[in-house]
């Protein structure tokens, strides 16, 4: 459909002129443009003719390569009836497609390959925050005497198929390779997916708010809640609430909430965005080993007690026992004056206890 506006000397038409004759129609006043307000639609103004024809499509193009000496470079070009015609091509040649329209193939490599490997970056160009977002691994495949490899982006969950990447939010991103007697593999470069003790349902997922409400601001909102149920053989178990911090335990298990799905206004052209509150993300972690942990902890406190207070106490007891059988012996006169100190303090007759020490 085309939207046009018309100017008749006083008179304004706007006519929607559709590449189906049968539905154009006119508006005659201004606030009649939407046919959704309830005008009734007029039928067009027999004075004006005006006819809406569609661009004709760009024809597909598809390139197909072969052995040099045999095939070579071809282009298949569609036609409207659907078949296509094959036509060799010359790099830096000017290939026709189409009226008016012609393609020239620049480069062309027929022995390299497309691949993603990693790139080592500069510590001062990383990013601080990328943690496993950038991380890949290389797989080898050997079939048959052939050694397919790959180098594969890590993907934050291992998700059955593309429809959980939930409109592109989570990167999924599955190698395809296939193999040298004809099979194909996908293979993803994930964490390891394990069951849960029980299945779980979500009930209900709350926004805790300040006053206001939710405004899209995430300083607005004061808390998550999930409300959840856990599928056991004895049937459905009760609500169990939990919150940013407040988790819940079941069956060894304690569930957190990690994450929530906030509203995502649309990011490119055509992209039609979300309300949010779809899912909730529930972290599933245990308390194994905090007692060791814990222990852990007490031991290093005694120990900064003991490194920062007791020990400097018990070495400068140790040092006058030391200077005091010195002086019993004669080794050192006796305590000197206090004023009589190094600039850092501590008494010269300290300093001539290691020099009369070192003599004997």
């Amino acid at each position: 459909i085309a939207v046009v506006d018309f100017r008749i000397g006083d008179r304004e038409i706007t006519r929607w002129v559709s590449d189906f004759p049968e539905v154009t129609r006119d508006f005659v006043n201004a606030d009649e443009h939407d046919p959704m307000a309830g005008h009734p639609l007029n039928e067009p103004d027999p004075a004006i003719d005006a006819t809406y024809q569609p661009e004709r499509p760009t024809p597909r193009l598809r390139f197909v390569a072969g052995p040099p000496s045999e095939v070579g470079l071809l282009a298949l070009i569609g036609e409207e009836d659907g078949t296509a015609r094959a036509v060799p091509v010359r790099v830096g040649e000017r290939t026709p497609l189409d009226e008016g329209l012609t393609f020239v193939v620049t480069t062309y490599s027929p022995t390299s390959r497309a691949e993603s490997r990693p790139q080592i970056v500069p510590p001062s160009m990383r990013d601080k925050d990328a943690r496993t977002n950038y991380a890949m691994a290389k797989v080898e495949i050997e079939v048959g005497g052939r050694t397919e490899s790959r180098w594969l982006i890590y993907n934050h969950y291992a998700f059955p198929d593309e429809t959980y990447a939930y409109g592109g939010r989570f990167r999924f991103a599955p190698e395809r390779i296939r193999l040298a007697d004809g099979r194909e593999v996908e293979v993803l470069f994930s964490r390891q997916r394990k069951l849960l003790p029980d299945p779980i349902i979500l009930e209900d997922f709350n926004l805790i708010t300040h006053i206001g409400g939710f405004t899209g601001s995430v300083s607005s909102i004061r808390d998550w809640e999930s409300r959840l149920r856990f599928v056991t053989e004895d049937g459905l178990s009760e609500p169990v609430y939990i919150r940013t911090n407040a988790p819940a335990q079941h069956a060894g298990q304690r569930y957190f909430q990690a994450m929530w799905d906030p509203p995502d206004p649309p990011r490119f052209a055509g992209d039609i965005g979300t309300a949010g509150l779809n899912f909730t993300g529930v972290g599933v972690g245990n308390r194994d080993g905090v007692v060791t942990q814990l222990a852990g902890c007490a031991l290093a406190t005694l120990g900064m007690i003991y490194a920062f207070y007791f020990k400097p106490v018990i070495k400068r007891r140790r040092r006058e026992n030391v200077l005091r059988e010195l002086e019993a012996k004669g080794v050192l006169p006796r305590a000197a004056n206090p004023a009589d100190a190094d600039e850092d303090g501590s008494p010269m007759r300290e300093r001539d206890a290691v020099g009369a020490a070192s003599g004997a």
